[in-house]
This record gives C-alpha cells, sequence and structure tokens, in this order.
C-alpha cells in the first residue's frame, strides 16, 4: 500500500529533496507502479497523467520504460 512511504515522501519534500529521493528508495523496497502514481499524485498535487509523466522520467524506474517499449 502506497500510504506506507508517505511520511517519507512528505519528510522529502518538505526538505526540498527531489522527488526522485522518495522514487528511488521506493523502488528499492519493491513498491508498485500503482504505489508510485498515487504517491506522486498524493505529494505532488497533480493528476494521473502528470504522475505518469514524472514516473516516466524516473531514473529509477526507467527498466520499465524499455520493458513497455516507451
Amino acid at each position: 500500500m502506497w500510504t506506507r512511504w508517505l511520511p517519507s515522501a512528505q519528510m522529502t519534500r518538505g526538505h526540498r529533496g527531489e522527488i526522485e529521493d522518495y522514487l528511488a528508495p521506493m523502488r528499492r523496497q519493491g513498491a508498485s507502479v500503482d504505489d508510485c502514481l498515487q504517491l506522486i499524485v498524493h505529494v505532488e498535487r497533480v493528476d494521473f497523467a502528470e504522475a505518469n509523466r514524472i514516473l516516466d522520467a524516473s531514473p529509477a524506474w526507467a527498466d520499465l520504460r524499455r520493458r513497455s517499449g516507451a
């Protein structure tokens, strides 16, 4: 469930950390794409289309782009 990463993501962004500073640890800890998208929507206050663009630009999730052919 994406909410397990919520406090960390909020603290990261509150301390002027980059989005990647919470996406990379999520990836290492086994988060799903859906977990990341929902967290991005909540923390960054964007819609799902923008959350997808953010996740697509994430170096930590780059292998998913290669697998999907994006």
